[in-house]
């Protein structure tokens, strides 16, 4: 999973999550890369399905390794 923080005249673009989990919480546009897809692609492409953003992708922000699943609530 992967995705952007857009920024705009100095603010921050925010999605609310419209899904499970966490509905309603607010979020940077992200979802799951598709086979052959650089990060670059994907996490534009993520940011434009969840926001109708176009965004030019800089630089890598952080990597987090998550290895186990840790419900929230």
């Amino acid at each position: 999973m992967l995705g952007c923080v857009p920024e705009w005249q100095n603010k921050i673009l925010l999605c609310r999550r419209a899904i499970e989990p966490r509905l309603g919480f607010w979020t940077v546009p992200a979802g799951f890369m598709e086979n052959g897809e650089t990060m670059e692609a994907a996490a534009a492409r993520e940011c434009y399905e969840e926001a109708l953003a176009k965004v030019q992708i800089g630089s890598l922000l952080a990597v987090v390794n998550v290895t186990q699943r840790v419900r929230c609530t």
